[in-house]
């Protein structure tokens, strides 16, 4: 959008340059590729939204990066398709057989990777498949996966909203599986879901959650979640709520804690600078140091019978 001149249905031959406003995805229907910020043109400053597209050679298929000045890079769209059950590719002994699973690191590190398809044959991702793919903004067919290991999308910073669903049946999250997708939003915590690692959520979009009972919580598990604003704990949730849970919520308003759970693990709402009001139910027992620190618009508290101290 915003363009200062229109972009041709081909691409150019070489040695032109197009120049305007910050667009999402450019697509001719043949190529695909991002176009992302320079800040100047022959020396001179450009309006902060515009951008420089300098084609230098005339282009085919095969080409994957193109430098444009000022060291911005435009990248193809690549989208990984994993076989499976419809279309077996991999023989062994003449048999066939499809994918079951992704292998550790398989994709780590693949910046040029935008979309992955995952047959229904999937269902585990190794430890960090695909860490630090952060030109990555979708995930077909995730749902059909039941367990995310560790580190699986670590700094996968292009996952946006609704770009990732969970499975009905999924049962684990893995340490830092999701830390830092700061543009992800994941809302459908299945009750399958039994335990969720160390930051395996931190730094994400996330922005309301519920729990439920079953669900066993690492340290760290929402740290930096800045857009989080409601947390509802489901009844029977009888575990403690670990250290540094919400570290840095700044938007946290509402949660709602049950009589099942006891403890309240040190620092774990640290830094929720909304929270100003905190109800403890019956059951209650302690709350360690810290526990609420920095939450300086804290100005009601309710203490249950069963409390015992800090």
């Amino acid at each position: 959008s915003g363009w200062d001149k229109v972009i041709p249905s081909t691409m150019p031959s070489k040695d032109t340059d197009y120049y305007g406003y910050v667009s999402t995805i450019f697509d001719d229907g043949t190529y695909k590729f991002h176009i992302l910020p320079a800040e100047k043109k022959n020396g001179n400053n450009l309006d902060p939204r515009a951008i420089l597209l300098n084609v230098t050679k005339e282009l085919t298929a095969s080409d994957i990066w193109m430098t444009v000045p000022d060291n911005v890079t435009c990248t193809w769209n690549v989208t990984v398709k994993i076989p499976g059950e419809d279309d077996v590719i991999i023989t062994y002994n003449d048999e066939s057989y499809p994918v079951e699973s992704i292998g550790p690191h398989a994709f780590e590190g693949k910046t040029t990777i935008q979309q992955i398809t995952l047959p229904t044959s999937v269902k585990e991702i190794g430890n960090a498949a695909f860490k630090g793919c952060s030109g990555l903004m979708r995930v077909n067919n995730f749902n059909n996966i039941t367990q995310i290991n560790d580190s699986v999308f670590f700094n996968c910073t292009a996952l946006y909203e609704s770009s990732i669903t969970l499975s009905e049946n999924l049962t684990k999250i893995g340490r830092a599986a999701f830390t830092n997708c700061s543009s992800l939003d994941l809302n459908n915590f299945p009750t399958s879901l039994q335990a969720i690692g160390y930051q395996a959520l931190a730094n994400t979009q996330i922005k309301t959650i519920t729990l439920a009972s079953t669900i066993t919580l690492g340290d760290e598990v929402f740290k930096g979640c800045k857009e989080l604003k409601t947390v509802t704990f489901a009844e029977g949730y009888d575990k403690p709520l670990p250290k540094l849970t919400f570290w840095n919520c700044t938007a946290l308003e509402n949660i709602t804690l049950r009589g099942d759970m006891q403890t309240i693990k040190e620092r774990a709402f640290d830094g929720c600078t909304k929270l100003s009001t905190i109800i403890l139910p019956e059951g209650f027992i302690t709350i360690e140091n810290s526990a609420f620190i920095g939450c300086t618009q804290l100005t009601n508290v309710t203490l249950p019978s069963t409390f015992v101290g800090i």
